[in-house]
C-alpha cells in the first residue's frame, strides 16, 4: 500500500508539473492561457503536445475524471497566482538583503476606468554586483489625493514584506499629488520615513524638453513622417526599393526595413527612431520625392525639407546661439569652470583651428555651425 501510494504522488507531481510548465511557457511569450473555446486554447494544445512523449500525461488527459484533470480555468487562476507569489517572494528577498532600496511608481486608468499604481523598487544586488528595477505589482486606489496614495504605497510594501524603514529615495512624475511639497505623496512618506528622498522622474524630465517650440515642431514632423511611412503598404515599399539601393544607409540602420515610430510618452525610447530618422534621411527624401512624382499628394518634398529649414533658421539666429551658450556658461559656473577657449597656433593638426577674439566665437564656428551643417547637408548629400 505505500509503494502504491508514493508511485500515485510520484504520478500527480509529473502531471502536475507539466501543467505548470505549460502555464509558465504562455506567460513567458506572452500567449493567451485560453481563447474563445476552452479545448482549442493554448494552454491544451501545449499539453497535448507535451502529451506525445509523455505517456502519464497522456493517460491523465484522456482518462482523468473531468472533476479531477486540474486544467480548469479556477486552477490555472490558482496556479497563476502561486507562481506569482513564489516570484514576488524572491524579489522581496533579494531586496532585503541589498538592505537599502528606493521606491518608484506611477498611475494609470485601465480600460475599466479603474486608477492603478504600480509598485516598483529599485536595488543594488550585492552578489550581481549590478542595480536593479524590480516591478512587484499592482494596486487599486479608491482616490488620487496624495495622502491616499502615500498610505496605499506603506500598506503594500509591508504587505509584500519589504522593510520600509530602509527606503532611502523615491521616484514619481511631477504631478501635485505625487511631487507636492505639503500635501504629496512625497512629503507624506518622508514624514514617516525621514531618509526617503524624492527624486523628479528624469524620463519626465526630459519629455518636458519636448515643449520647447523648435524641438516639439522637429519631433512632430519626424512623427508624421514615421506614421506617413508605416501606415502605407505603397510608401513601405518606395522606402524599401530606395532603401535597397544605398547599401551604407542599409548597413547603418542595421537593416531594418521600417522607420520607426516615435513613443509619445517615453523620451529615452525616442533615440532609435531619432538615429533611423536621421541616418535614413537621404532615403527618406528620395521615397518622398518618387511619391510625389507618382501623384502621392501627401508626400510633398517640402514636408520632408521642414527639419532643414529649421535647423537653417536656427544657424542664422545670433539669438538661439547667445541663449545656448549662455546656458553653457550657467552649467560650467556650477562647478566652478569658466568659458576659455584653446590657445591659437600657426598650423593645428589635431583640432579645430578658427579665428576668434572671444570664446563665445570661437566655439560658435568651431562646433556649432560645423554640426548644423553637417546634420543639413551631409545626410542628404548636398
Amino acid at each position: 500500500m505505500s509503494e502504491s501510494f508514493n508511485a500515485r504522488i510520484k504520478r500527480n507531481r509529473e502531471i502536475l508539473s507539466c501543467i505548470i510548465d505549460a502555464i509558465l511557457l504562455c506567460g513567458k511569450q506572452n500567449l493567451a492561457i485560453r481563447g474563445h473555446e476552452e479545448k482549442h486554447s493554448n494552454f491544451v494544445a501545449l499539453l497535448h503536445k507535451r502529451a506525445k512523449n509523455n505517456i502519464v500525461l497522456a493517460d491523465h488527459l484522456a482518462f482523468a475524471d473531468p472533476q479531477k484533470k486540474y486544467t480548469s480555468p479556477d486552477i490555472q487562476n490558482d496556479l497563476i497566482e502561486l507562481c506569482a507569489d513564489q516570484i514576488i517572494s524572491t524579489l522581496v528577498q533579494d531586496c532585503n538583503d541589498s538592505r537599502y532600496f528606493g521606491f518608484m511608481s506611477d498611475e494609470a486608468t485601465d480600460c475599466s476606468t479603474k486608477e492603478h499604481l504600480s509598485i516598483c523598487v529599485r536595488f543594488f544586488d550585492k552578489t550581481t554586483k549590478s542595480i536593479r528595477e524590480e516591478f512587484l505589482g499592482f494596486a487599486e486606489a479608491s482616490r488620487t489625493t496624495g495622502m491616499v496614495f502615500a498610505e496605499l504605497f506603506l500598506e503594500q510594501l509591508d504587505l509584500k514584506g519589504i522593510n520600509v524603514d530602509h527606503m532611502r529615495a523615491q521616484g514619481y512624475d511631477g504631478a501635485a499629488n505625487m511631487s507636492g511639497i505639503h500635501k504629496g505623496v512625497q512629503s507624506r512618506m518622508k514624514e514617516r520615513i525621514p531618509g526617503a528622498s524624492y527624486v523628479h522622474c528624469k524620463t519626465h524630465n526630459l519629455n518636458h524638453a519636448s515643449e520647447e517650440p523648435l524641438i516639439r515642431n522637429l519631433m512632430n514632423t519626424v512623427q508624421t513622417i514615421a506614421f506617413a511611412f508605416d501606415y502605407s503598404a505603397k510608401r513601405v515599399l518606395f522606402f524599401k526599393e530606395n532603401l535597397e539601393q544605398n547599401a551604407v544607409v542599409r548597413e547603418e540602420i542595421d537593416r531594418r526595413q521600417k522607420l520607426k515610430t516615435l513613443c509619445e510618452t517615453r523620451w529615452a525610447s525616442r533615440s532609435e527612431s531619432l538615429y533611423t530618422f536621421l541616418t535614413a534621411f537621404k532615403v527618406i527624401v528620395d521615397s518622398l520625392e518618387n511619391l510625389e512624382q507618382h501623384g502621392d499628394s501627401k508626400a510633398p518634398v517640402s514636408e520632408s525639407r521642414v527639419v532643414i529649414e529649421q535647423l537653417n533658421r536656427k544657424r542664422n539666429s545670433i539669438e538661439t546661439w547667445d541663449e545656448l551658450f549662455e546656458k553653457a556658461v550657467q552649467v560650467a559656473d556650477t562647478v566652478e569652470e569658466v568659458p576659455t577657449m584653446p590657445r591659437g597656433a600657426g598650423r593645428q593638426r589635431h583640432r579645430v583651428s578658427v579665428p576668434a577674439e572671444m570664446p563665445s566665437q570661437y566655439w560658435k564656428r568651431a562646433m556649432f555651425l560645423p554640426f548644423l551643417d553637417h546634420l543639413t547637408y551631409t545626410q542628404i548629400g548636398f
